[in-house]
């Protein structure tokens, strides 16, 4: 009864309780200091080959890469859009984008990475266990349906990362790092180069 008394106290009084652990508000994380399998965003294509090779001991030659192309709009040759490593149902997934500003040097920039494992329970609970190694507390924690890392969570407890640029999110056995500000930026650069001033 007292305990009941009390609840409806706070409740009357609009007094939000709020876990000591959480007091200090969400945990801000810079998901573009972080990586999967060594691949970090803002990585070119050939540091990124590197990293996924000496991750998982193989040569970098033996990485498949899509057959779709995109023009790395500088040097007008054509380069993938996307590398992938695959063994036994593990997978990552390395996405690229035309750097911008554009760079002779390096063309072309991870923009996402993607890792997975086929689902079961077991995977799912060991992807979070080693998520929660690898990276720390998450900033939307102790929200359930995913788990996302950003330097800038909502202040709502468990809310999570709805506006970074740059976000690590596990859902499940799928574990997602993207930066939209390289999409972003390409997406502006697009928009200037077809900017036209009109001749009425």
């Amino acid at each position: 009864m007292r305990n009941l008394l009390a609840l409806t106290l706070f409740w009357f009084l609009g007094i939000v309780f709020v876990p000591p652990a959480y007091a200090n508000g969400p945990r801000t994380v810079d998901a573009k200091s972080l990586d999967i399998a060594g691949v970090k965003t803002g990585m070119d294509l050939e540091e990124a080959l590197k990293a996924v090779a000496a991750h998982f001991n193989v040569d970098a030659n033996t990485l498949k890469r899509s057959a779709v192309t995109t023009n790395d709009s500088l040097t007008e040759r054509r380069r993938p859009m996307f590398f992938w490593y695959e063994n036994h149902g593990e997978k990552l997934t390395v996405y690229l984008i035309t750097r911008i500003p554009l760079d002779p040097a390096r063309p072309l920039a991870v923009w996402q990475v993607q890792y997975e494992l086929p689902w079961t329970l077991d995977n799912k609970a060991a992807m979070e266990q080693a998520a929660r190694a690898k990276y720390g507390t998450p900033s939307n924690d102790p929200a359930r349906m995913s788990l996302q890392w950003c330097d800038s969570p909502s202040r709502n407890i468990g809310v999570g990362c709805m506006s970074a640029d740059a976000v690590l999110k596990l859902s499940d056995v799928n574990l997602t790092l993207f930066d939209r500000a390289w999409s972003t930026a390409f997406d502006q650069y697009i928009q200037d180069q077809q900017a036209r001033k009109p001749n009425l």
